[in-house]
């Protein structure tokens, strides 16, 4: 199609927003799908929930966190719901810390935000793994940490250590795959009345 007839589709700013977070909150579950068949040690169910936060704002990205976990429990897999903190507080992190404490002003400062995020993160998911659980959440890394009990290391020890190294890569590569995709959701937002070229 030649690009001089491209046609202006204009949303109200609502259905704009509301059309972003329901397209979030299907790649927060597109990516749990991912690694629940193929068994992936990284979790890529945040994508949704960074891109939202960075967009949109850090509520709006708890929200997509929300509705993902709650999505995700209608297989009947209810004992993930209270992992529904972690999506939400990497929500908080990173649109908080993006919008107001200069994650947008540079990439070192971004990379310190994606390394922040993962860091609590994992603060927040190590006690609820190891209290939903018992330390071993039928994932991927869970041979790692019995890999460091083996060698004496305490079981909540290596799930902390274990969460910590996958979680600093899944978040960076959650951080800048999402990026991608906020920079330019962010700058259509600004206007009131959305304007998208089709």
């Amino acid at each position: 199609m030649d690009a001089s007839v491209l046609l202006p589709l204009r949303l109200p700013h609502a259905a704009f927003v509301a059309l972003v977070l329901a397209g979030c909150v299907g790649i927060n579950l597109f990516g749990d799908a991912l690694t629940d068949k193929f068994q992936l040690i990284l979790w890529l169910d945040m994508i949704g929930t960074a891109i939202a936060a960075i967009a949109l704002g850090p509520w709006h990205g708890a929200l997509v966190g929300l509705l993902t976990n709650l999505l995700g429990t209608l297989d009947g897999n209810v004992e993930t719901l209270p992992f529904v903190l972690v999506n939400i507080v990497g929500a908080l992190v990173w649109g908080y810390g993006y919008h107001h404490f200069g994650g947008n002003r540079g990439r070192s400062r971004f990379l310190l935000l994606a390394l922040t995020v993962a860091v609590c993160c994992t603060l927040v998911a190590t006690p609820l793994t190891m209290a939903v659980f018992g330390g071993e959440a039928d994932h991927a890394g869970d041979v790692y940490a019995s890999l460091l009990t083996e060698d004496g290391i305490p079981l909540s020890v290596a799930v902390f250590m274990v969460n910590l190294l996958l979680s600093v890569i899944d978040k960076l590569l959650t951080s800048y795959a999402s990026l991608l995709v906020a920079r330019p959701l962010g700058d259509i937002r600004v206007n009131r009345t959305t304007a998208l070229t089709i």
